[in-house]
């Protein structure tokens, strides 16, 4: 490179030649960027950044742009080797090998070296990473870019189990994201996880367990449909019988493929397993993952038992 590199960022570009940006060279740090071309196998430098960035997450759009976001800037904190964490993002454009501020404010929290990949829908997720107000905050929560709107969001967004700065993230061919490793102050982590930003999950009675295919890191909870009716105020106002509930409300925690929940059936539910043979209820199956949007089915629930005789 024309420039020696420590914690700079690296992406793809549509013409098959690959962007690296920012970092620092000693205890300086660069605003500088150039662009690798696998044909010459050179590096071309290319117009520098608004800021100069540390530490930062980069993640091609599917404009064929590059979103870099957050990092540090600056002399590094007091007791620190590091500098003060950025909320600014900026868009390379490969067109014009210029860069822009991108995102309207900002992101929602500054962040010193978190993940970032493209989602299916276009958007950028950003994860993780660190901060300071005094002392350093180590992240679990992540945000989305939306170049369309040109604006960052952490609606529907959830947190990842674990706080990670200095972590890595991927797509994977079915749209979801990898994140793997990072720090949190106290651990090097080896550990992974997987953000999804649909959560689509089909399910299965086996005896008195429904098993459920999810594709990350989540609770499901199920209940009874009728309990949820018969808390309607509408409902209470016209003074109708109550519906007996079949199903007492259960839930069940997991990693992908399965999560298993065991389905507790109520006295009546139990007496009429027992006469029939099999029972059929209608129930509400909710999956909150560790990150993404939250997804609910509604279903009828048909569990087979032993018939008395």
């Amino acid at each position: 490179m024309g420039v020696a590199r420590v914690r700079a960022v690296a992406a793809p570009l549509p013409d098959g030649r690959v962007l690296v940006a920012g970092g620092n060279n000693g205890s300086t740090r660069l605003s500088s960027a150039e662009v690798f071309n696998p044909t010459t196998g050179a590096f071309t430098p290319v117009n520098d950044m608004g800021t100069d960035r540390a530490r930062a997450a980069a993640a091609p759009l599917a404009d064929g742009r590059v979103l870099i976001a957050g990092g540090t800037n600056g002399a590094p904190l007091p007791g620190s080797e590091v500098g003060a964490a950025l909320s600014t993002a900026e868009v390379f454009d490969p067109a014009t090998d210029t860069f822009s501020s991108a995102g309207i404010g900002g992101m929602g929290t500054a962040r010193r070296a978190p993940a970032a990949a493209p989602l299916p829908d276009g958007r950028v997720l950003v994860a993780g990473g660190s901060n300071d107000d005094g002392t350093e905050h180590y992240l679990a929560s992540a945000e989305a870019f939306n170049p369309a709107t040109n604006t960052f969001s952490s609606a529907g967004i959830g947190s990842m189990g674990t706080p990670r700065t200095g972590a890595v993230a991927a797509p994977l061919p079915d749209g979801r994201v990898l994140v793997a490793g990072g720090y949190d102050g106290s651990t090097r982590f080896s550990s992974a996880e997987i953000f999804a930003a649909t959560n689509a999950f089909d399910f299965v009675v086996k005896g008195r367990k429904l098993l459920v295919s999810v594709q990350a890191t989540g609770r499901v909870s199920v209940s009874d449909a009728a309990a949820r009716l018969d808390a309607s105020p509408a409902k209470k106002k016209k003074k109708k019988k109550k519906r007996r509930l079949l199903l007492k409300s259960s839930d069940g925690s997991g990693d992908p493929p399965t999560i298993t929940v065991r389905l507790h059936l109520s006295k009546l539910a139990k007496r009429r397993l027992r006469r029939t043979g099999k029972l059929a209820v209608r129930v509400r199956i909710d999956f909150a993952p560790a990150g993404g949007l939250a997804n609910t089915q509604s279903a009828k629930l048909k569990i087979r038992g032993r018939k008395m005789k």
